[in-house]
């Protein structure tokens, strides 16, 4: 089984513009060693699908971006523990 989709593994999403824009919001957070990110574009919103997530974080560049409300809809059966900035 794939390490992220396992029983009990979280990992981290991030809704974002494209792949790029997600790596460089990445690294700007602080998570533990080991940390799998998930990105979620308007490309490919069903990233998250079949995962767990411990947070849900929106970068800069998609904030303003018209399906934002949808893609944060989307993520929402993931987030099963802690916070969200989104």
């Amino acid at each position: 089984m794939n390490g992220n989709r396992a029983p009990g593994a979280l990992c981290e999403v991030i809704i974002c513009v494209d792949r790029r824009d997600g790596a460089a919001w990445a690294q700007t957070l602080i998570a533990p060693p080991g940390t799998k990110y998930v990105y979620v574009t308007p490309r490919s919103p069903d990233g998250v699908r079949g995962r767990r997530a411990r947070a849900v974080h929106v970068t800069e560049r998609m904030r303003d971006h018209p399906r934002l409300a949808k893609l944060k809809e989307g993520c929402a059966p993931a987030l099963v523990v802690g916070s969200s900035d989104a």
